[in-house]
């Protein structure tokens, strides 16, 4: 697996993981001053934003595989299937002729594994702090933007569980 590839995977998770902080401080401080504080067209915060993410990326990284371990969860999740498919029959006859694309067939499932994992905590987190902004800042839990969050986020939550 190459290195940009992992670099490519943590930029995603920290992005996520940024999105959900953010929204968590407009829940906390209000959403003209978080706003107020976020310019993006200066390139030099746009280096920063990518070096944070990255950060931010290989740290929860850890903390969600860790909580995936502790929880028993992983097991769940990297559980090999008892019955093969069709679809799994096709693949192994195409990628499992040649040692290197076999390899790079594994390195590609890892690759979706980890994003679809940070990607399930993310969305969760996403989801909540989406909720509880709307909830203090613009309008309650009655509103059809608070519908609209609940029912996004169920849904990318329940795709990501599933990938």
């Amino acid at each position: 697996m190459s290195t940009t590839t992992v670099f490519a995977e943590l930029v995603i998770g920290g992005l996520q993981c940024l999105t959900w902080i953010t929204i968590l401080a407009m829940t906390v401080f209000g959403p003209s001053r978080v706003t107020s504080l976020v310019d993006s067209s200066s390139p030099s915060a746009v280096v920063f934003l990518l070096g944070f993410s990255y950060a931010l990326g290989v740290v929860f990284d850890r903390v969600w595989d860790t909580i995936l371990e502790v929880t028993g969860l992983d097991s769940r999740i990297r559980t090999v299937k008892e019955h093969e498919t069709e679809g799994d029959r096709i693949r192994r006859k195409i990628y499992g002729t040649d040692p290197k694309n076999r390899a790079a067939f594994v390195d590609y499932n890892r690759s979706r594994m980890r994003v679809a994992r940070v990607s399930l905590f993310n969305f969760v987190l996403i989801t909540i702090t989406g909720l509880l902004l709307i909830t203090f800042h613009f309008g309650g839990v009655g509103t059809k933007e608070f519908l609209f969050v609940l029912l996004v986020g169920s849904v990318l939550c329940y795709a990501r569980f599933h990938a």
